[in-house]
């Protein structure tokens, strides 16, 4: 009588987090107010630009997306605290 390893595939209740998750975090996004902070998050954590990167594609200062992106992550985390 051995000890079971780990499964390879997720099992249904870590899936069903994982889902809570995803949808938690889309939804925080669409709460953002503006598209323009909307979108320095998704270039910034899903295509991985640095923020100057982010700065030239949207013809922005560096200043003003950072401190776009620095206010996005603060309301982020707010919104998602129950995730933590």
């Amino acid at each position: 009588m051995g000890i079971d390893p780990p499964a390879h595939a997720s099992t249904p209740s870590a899936n069903l987090r994982a889902q809570e998750r995803d949808s938690a975090i889309r939804n925080a996004l669409q709460r953002l107010a503006d598209a323009r902070d909307r979108e320095i998050i998704l270039l910034r954590f899903f295509e991985g630009l640095s923020l100057a990167q982010i700065a030239r594609r949207l013809q922005m200062s560096y200043d003003e997306v950072r401190e776009r992106f620095h206010k996005s992550l603060y309301s982020l985390e707010s919104s998602l605290k129950e995730l933590a």
